[in-house]
């Protein structure tokens, strides 16, 4: 299994290109942001529960849902497998929602991994643009 410094530094360096700015941030402005974003989170998910669980997505504006994986026949949830791995992650190393203290040693961080290079194979294309369905067994 590869470490897992290089595939998360990828995905920081994909999601978040202005990281060098945010590392000129005040010690202040960054916990103001942490708490921004940990309030938009929740608010999101108290929503989804309220509006649309068990169902997969939430439409904000009409506060309903729609079930786009079986639409789309796909059923399997890939990429939503991996963001919950990693969402469940860092729930789980957050002290203040630990449910049961030093028992986590990082194993849905591994799982996250592990499917992660599963998936980047399907990038591997003429176009650039991803496969939409790929062979998860490993080789």
């Amino acid at each position: 299994m590869l470490s897992t410094t290089p595939i998360l530094l990828t995905w920081v360096l994909v999601i978040s290109p202005t990281l060098s700015r945010v590392d000129s941030y005040s010690s202040a402005r960054k916990r103001q942001l942490r708490e921004k974003v940990r309030k938009m989170f929740y608010l999101a998910y108290e929503n989804y529960l309220t509006h649309a669980f068990p169902h997969d997505e939430l439409k904000p504006l009409s506060k309903s849902f729609t079930d786009s994986l079986s639409e789309l026949g796909n059923l399997k949830c890939g990429i939503r497998v991996l963001g919950g791995l990693v969402s469940a992650h860092i729930l789980a190393i957050d002290s203040a929602n630990r449910l049961v203290q030093g028992s986590y040693k990082n194993q849905l961080l591994t799982l996250a991994e592990d499917l992660g290079c599963r998936f980047l194979p399907a990038f591997n294309t003429p176009t650039g643009l991803p496969y939409a369905w790929i062979n998860l067994k490993e080789s």
